[in-house]
């Protein structure tokens, strides 16, 4: 490098362009916070059929609530409840979660062209036919959302 090579003019590095997601396929993201919602996850799912027909083998394991699956809606949250840039997850008008951090350009895309969301919930309580009688475990409730 010479004296006056500082001088000289530098090539403008070419801008960096935000490409827009390709939604021409599913994804599927978890459903963040679940904790914070069981009430509401419990009213979603209800109570597992199998449970009372549940047969008294030992080391069987069963649910408590049943699986989900179905429709969910996903609606931006109000900038002074949350995350201004985070979507909520709703099922039959009742919150079940918020959509992961970093998601919304991917559910804004996705949305905007024409996609639905379909919300899938498992796990929960169980119990476990053990030494004669059924002993509840607790376990978290597992959730995920796909958008096709």
């Amino acid at each position: 490098m010479g004296l006056f090579d500082m001088f000289k003019k530098k090539p403008t590095p070419e801008p960096i362009r935000k490409t827009t997601p390709d939604t021409s396929f599913a994804i599927t993201m978890g459903i963040a916070n679940l904790f914070m919602f069981e009430d509401e996850l419990r009213k979603v799912m209800g109570e597992n059929p199998k449970l009372k027909k549940a047969r008294k083998i030992p080391d069987s394991r069963i649910f408590v609530l049943a699986p989900y699956e179905g429709p969910c809606d996903i609606i931006p949250v109000k900038p002074e409840e949350h995350d201004p840039n985070s979507y909520k997850i709703m099922v039959n008008g009742l919150q079940i979660g918020y959509a992961p951090h970093g998601s919304d350009e991917q559910i804004q895309a996705r949305l905007a062209a024409g996609q639905t969301a379909t919300a899938k919930l498992m796990g929960g309580n169980y119990r476990v036919f053990e030494n004669g009688e059924w002993v509840t475990y607790k376990n978290r409730i597992k959730g995920t959302i796909t958008l096709s």
